[in-house]
């Protein structure tokens, strides 16, 4: 191992180990790399300028967590010639959005001039985020426009919002890092701790794969789950499959794991997508349905656009055994409510 790899795992090691949040770690590294190796702007500007040709780049200081008056705090800003703030980046890893993003950072950037918000994430939350971000808008009533892959402009406004993934730019800055042997060893010590973040993020998706299996041969076994004909369809947000669900009605849902509830209600990773449920005597969903299964269950039972979720919240354990219980609570729930 050289010495730029032996950095790196102490760089990813020593962020883990001392400050679990690493996105602040990741945040602090990117702007001390763009402020004190000059050509590394140049992989950042070239990457901007494909998602915003005419946003006018400085090279003002990028600052970190400035915040104002109305508590937006963007990681990474960067102001322009005319002392307008004119670029932020929000980096991401694991965690979920804030309650200000994106609508109220896009509220921040000036009224005048060509401004843009860039989100940076791994590459498979990529996926994940731009929908969310977009939806963030959509509630808002923000109107936009989409000008490009991943990137859209606020209508009336030079406002963009974007998202890329870190090794994109990564690799963007480290061209233009050739020949600087100090630069690229700390933009290496950096891939290395996005490294460390992507492999920690891949494995915490495995659990849920194997979570869903196991619940899934459970409700099998016990008969209140049938999957023949049916296989496991993975979504943006995770792992999951279909089936039909029920003792006595056999109803067609997805059960998977959904990062995107998960974030936003911190009930529980795992959801059945009850979109299509169509029960036997062909009463199907309806509002009496959902009002007797919102009784039951409260709060558990979203309504998110033409989706409609149950949260599978576990009593005790985290376990395969306590989810398939919860499961199969619901199941009696659903057979009761499909009496003629």
């Amino acid at each position: 191992m050289d010495d730029t790899e032996m950095s790196r795992s102490l760089l990813a090691q020593l962020s883990w180990w001392f400050h679990p949040r690493m996105e602040e770690v990741a945040v602090e590294a990117l702007a001390y790399i763009l402020n004190h190796y000059p050509a590394s702007r140049g992989g950042l500007n070239e990457l901007v300028r494909r998602a915003v040709p005419d946003l006018p780049l400085s090279h003002e200081t990028f600052e970190t967590e400035a915040v104002d008056l109305q508590r937006r705090r963007p990681d990474v800003l960067q102001k322009g010639e005319d002392g307008e703030e004119r670029l932020f980046i929000e980096a991401k890893f694991y965690a979920g959005l804030t309650r200000n993003q994106p609508v109220r950072y896009l509220e921040r950037l000036p009224a005048e001039g060509v401004t843009a918000l860039m989100f940076l994430a791994p590459s498979r939350r990529v996926e994940e985020l731009w929908p969310k971000l977009l939806r963030r808008l959509d509630d808002s009533g923000m109107p936009y426009s989409d000008v490009g892959s991943r990137c859209v402009q606020i209508r009336g406004t030079g406002k963009h919002l974007f998202i890329t993934d870190w090794m994109t730019l990564l690799d963007s800055m480290g061209g233009r890092l050739e020949g600087s042997a100090p630069g690229l060893a700390e933009l290496g010590q950096l891939r290395g701790l996005v490294r460390f973040a992507e492999d920690r993020e891949e494995k915490a998706r495995r659990p849920g794969k194997l979570l869903v299996e196991r619940v899934t041969k459970i409700g099998r076994t016990s008969g209140w789950l049938d999957t023949k004909g049916l296989r496991p369809t993975p979504r943006s947000y995770g792992y999951g499959r279909y089936s039909r669900f029920g003792r006595r009605y056999r109803i067609g849902v997805w059960l998977g794991i959904n990062s995107d509830l998960w974030e936003e209600c911190d009930s529980t990773p795992m959801w059945l997508d009850c979109r299509k449920w169509v029960f036997k005597n062909g009463q199907g969903w309806n509002e009496s349905v959902r009002s007797a299964l919102q009784e039951c269950m409260g709060s558990h039972v979203k309504q998110i656009g033409k989706k409609r979720w149950v949260a599978v919240v576990p009593e005790g354990g985290k376990g395969a055994d306590s989810y398939a219980a919860a499961l199969e609570q619901i199941a009696d729930i659903l057979d009761e409510l499909a009496e003629p």
